[in-house]
């Protein structure tokens, strides 16, 4: 059985760029990091594997904080890394209540926002003809603040 395991890990590493690679693989990342970093000309660090894991199995925008609460950085170099991200459109950052939150530009973005509960979901992009919409945030109460 061990054996078995470091034949696969050696087969992982030969076929992968490194070992940040290895690791998103074991945690389930569809797109590794390394790759999706260098396919942007970013230089890959363990800092923006790190927020590109995150942002790639989050299922919702991760606020500023999230980051913080889980990565062992100071804020402004989890700041610095976010904004490579943005300058280069890989990321789309909204602000809520004067909260960043920031996840993958993969299509645009809708989301309806609860004033009462702060529940976020995402909605069907409003059709603004001759306008190229990055994301939108409406506002309002749900039904069931209501």
């Amino acid at each position: 059985m061990q054996l078995s395991c470091i034949l696969k890990l050696k087969f992982s590493f030969a076929y992968f760029n490194s070992f940040y690679d290895i690791i998103l693989v074991k945690k389930g990342v569809l797109m590794l990091a390394t790759t999706f970093l260098q396919n942007h000309d970013i230089a890959v660090t363990p800092l923006r594997v790190e927020l590109v894991e995150m942002l790639q199995q989050a299922n919702r925008p991760i606020s500023y904080d999230e980051f913080l609460s889980k990565i062992k950085a100071n804020k402004s170099t989890i700041y610095r890394n976010l904004d490579i991200l943005l300058s280069k459109n890989l990321i789309i950052k909204s602000e809520i209540e004067h909260k960043s939150f920031y996840e993958l530009s993969d299509h645009a973005k809708a989301y309806f926002v609860c004033e009462a509960c702060h529940q976020m979901e995402e909605i069907e992009i409003p059709n603004l003809p001759g306008k190229s919409i990055k994301s939108a945030v409406i506002k309002g109460i749900c039904e069931k603040c209501s």
